[in-house]
């Protein structure tokens, strides 16, 4: 696996509280397994956080910055199989950048 050997998790899994977003990192793929050694990655304040997305065909791109140091964490979401992400991202205030067409 290609993000195994650059160091980097296999998957990231996000927490929200109603006040921060947490990014997870999980070495282990798949919805059974891995679920106990989550490694954190970045903690981000909601009030410092602006959430933008767009889809590209069966994949949501979501970026999220965090306003108090600029820093963008860009990750991609396969819409089937991921119930509930455009429910997080409209709770988190996400604006859809998807231009038309």
């Amino acid at each position: 696996m290609a993000a195994d050997q650059a160091g980097m998790p296999g998957t990231l899994v996000l927490a929200v509280s109603p006040s921060t977003v947490y990014v997870l990192g999980r070495r282990r793929l798949g919805l059974v397994g891995g679920w106990r050694t989550l490694t954190p990655l970045v903690k981000i304040d909601c009030r410092h956080l602006i959430v933008e997305h767009r889809r590209r065909g069966l994949v949501m791109q979501i970026d999220f910055t965090d306003t108090t140091t600029g820093s963008k964490l860009e990750v991609e979401a396969r819409l089937l199989g991921n119930l509930g992400v455009t429910d997080l991202l409209q709770n988190l205030g996400g604006t859809d950048t998807t231009g038309p067409g």
